[in-house]
């Protein structure tokens, strides 16, 4: 025990102090360098492609730590085959960027060695896209008969949204929302001991709701006639209260062959915002009832369903209709019609109308010019108008937004969403100029660019697209700040619109419109830029487009954003031999050059 202590002692000291031993310490071995060989990364990889490539480790002490550092949307797979090599399977991002990927090599030495692999990365060349032969999605008929200004959004799942400009009409004070189809004879429904009730979701804002009772033209005649907000179904609104009751028990209020009334939201006759409803009669005495017409389903303005006794009715709609003020007759200029498609474009649904200016307000004269959007569960449409007193001149731009793509819309306010619409972008030009409007939304980095059309000009139409940013929030329009101006048009003759896409494969904005519009040369022109401000002219737009196109749009999903994987496509309206605005719409395939 004593021997071995010493024997440790002047071990100790011997490594410590070695001159003291007569000793002479051994020099430090440097261990060989960290590094490692990787073979095969010098392959081509392209968008959403993957390779596999072989690595081997030499130098390490104490085992190899192995990670790697991934670029936006890349990744590597490690598979080791003993402790020092294996192979690394590397998938590219698509759209694709060159971020790549480098390899992390550490020991237990604490030793670290970053390895790039140099991937020959398959970034697309931007190029002018062109396009095939395309189809008529609508024919016009005659004058003033048009679907201009196409803001298209693909779904990724073969589907797409399309909203476009529509000629006018009257307010529906003159030319009412009916909430039945008439076909066939009207028959009675009798009110007595049931309830009738009628759902119905509305684009328009209305002042009353009326509905064609009969009974016996006696003082006995009574009924209740409620209002309500839907509250998602038919039992949660019946359970909820109701905007108004009007109890309709005065002498021959009731006549035998048919007598409407109408309920207001309040005695003010105040008007109600587009949405869903219900109205519903009750409490009705013996002689008492309501009209139907057969032929359920949905009306095109009003997703009427009628229900018996809390049921809903397959067959038959009760005979009501959605009125406005009751004196004002004006009319307006445009509306937007909706169409859906599940087949990429090829066959498209019946048109809705879907949007529409609200009577008396800033918007009074038109909604035109759609760019769609959609991003936070929110669709949105900007859009352009102008006060009716100007004639289409002095315009600004609105927006609006709604859960689906059909609406109910809800505009902004200048604080909130409904109501009565407020400028998001206000022209203080002359009121004989054109004025802001025509925009486009893009999305990115939670940021929404908010592009739009200014022409300040008397005697010319100089056209020049503007940008408007705001940060990604509910309350965004409130949050615009002007950019200034970004496209100069001025050297091309009779130029429209922009509509702008962020193409992600390039990792650049594109923007597209059209100049020479609706005569035999017209043509669209095409730009680019890296940042969504400064855009540069790359061209014209070749293939086949039919002479005389106008007011355009592209395609790009709910964000704006164009990925050269999905397929891409072109609309525009197109003079006809019809006469005036008598313009047909096509829609075609739009490809880009690889």
């Amino acid at each position: 025990m004593k021997r071995t202590l010493s024997f440790f002692v002047l071990a100790i000291v011997a490594a410590v102090f070695p001159s003291l031993c007569g000793c002479t310490a051994p020099a430090p071995v440097d261990p060989d360098p960290l590094s490692m060989t990787v073979v095969g990364d010098d392959v081509a990889i392209a968008a959403g492609e993957s390779v596999e490539v072989s690595y081997t480790v030499t130098g390490a002490s104490g085992g190899v730590v192995l990670s790697a550092l991934c670029g936006e949307g890349w990744s590597a797979e490690v598979s080791p085959a003993d402790a020092t090599s294996g192979t690394i399977v590397v998938t590219a991002p698509d759209p694709i960027n060159a971020s790549g990927v480098t390899m992390l090599v550490g020991d237990g030495l604490g030793r670290r060695v970053e390895v790039p692999l140099r991937l020959d990365i398959m970034i697309p060349e931007p190029t002018v896209p062109y396009a095939e032969s395309g189809t008529d999605c609508f024919i016009s008929t005659g004058e003033y008969n048009y679907r201009y200004g196409p803001s298209i959004i693909s779904n990724g799942d073969g589907s797409m949204d399309m909203w476009t400009s529509k000629e006018g009409e009257r307010y529906i004070n003159s030319n009412s929302d009916i909430t039945y189809q008439e076909t066939g004879t009207r028959t009675k429904v009798s009110a007595h001991g049931h309830t009738i009730a009628q759902y119905f979701n509305t684009q328009h804002r209305f002042m009353r709701v009326m509905v064609n009772f009969y009974g016996s033209g006696t003082t006995s005649d009574a009924v209740d006639l409620k209002l309500y907000r839907w509250a998602g179904s038919y039992e949660a609104t019946l359970a909820s209260a109701p905007l108004n009751t009007f109890s309709i028990n005065k002498t021959t209020s009731l006549y035998p062959d048919g007598n409407r009334y109408s309920i207001y939201k309040d005695e003010g006759h105040s008007w109600m915002e587009p949405g869903e409803y219900m109205w519903t009669a009750t409490g009705a005495t013996e002689e008492v009832g309501v009209y139907k017409y057969s032929g359920a389903g949905t009306i095109a303005l009003t997703d009427s369903r009628s229900y018996f006794d809390g049921e809903p009715v397959p067959d038959y709609n009760f005979q009501a209709k959605l009125r406005g003020s009751a004196y004002n007759s004006s009319n307006f200029v445009d509306r937007f019609a909706y169409f859906h498609s599940t087949d990429g474009g090829a066959t498209w649904s019946k048109e809705r109308d879907v949007l529409f200016p609200t009577e008396g307000s800033e918007d009074h004269f038109s909604v035109c010019d759609p760019g769609a959007a959609f991003f936070g569960g929110w669709y949105y449409i900007g859009y352009t108008s102008a006060p009716s007193a100007y004639g289409g001149y002095f315009n600004h731009c609105y927006v609006a937004r709604s859960r689906t793509p059909e609406g109910p819309w809800y505009k902004w306010n200048g604080s909130g969403w409904g109501g009565e619409p407020a400028k998001v972008i206000a022209f203080d030009g002359s009121t004989k100029a054109w004025g802001a409007g025509e925009p486009c939304i893009v999305v990115k980095d939670n940021v929404i660019y908010f592009y739009y059309t200014w022409i300040d000009s008397i005697d010319a139409w100089l056209p020049t697209t503007r940008l408007a940013t705001a940060p990604f929030c509910d309350d965004w329009p409130a949050h615009l700040t002007e950019q200034g101006t970004v496209i100069d048009k001025v050297l091309f003759k009779d130029a429209d619109s922009c509509d702008i896409k962020y193409i992600e494969d390039y990792g650049l904005f594109y923007a597209f419109h059209t100049y020479n519009r609706y005569i035999p040369a017209s043509a669209i022109a095409v730009w680019s830029s890296p940042d969504g401000r400064n855009f540069t002219y790359q061209g014209d737009m070749t293939g086949d487009l039919l002479p005389g196109l106008g007011n355009m749009g592209v395609s790009g999903d709910g964000m704006g954003h164009i990925r050269l994987r999905d397929p891409q496509f072109v609309s525009y309206s197109y003079a006809t031999s019809g006469g005036r605005a008598s313009w047909n719409t096509r829609f075609s395939p739009m490809i880009f050059g690889l």
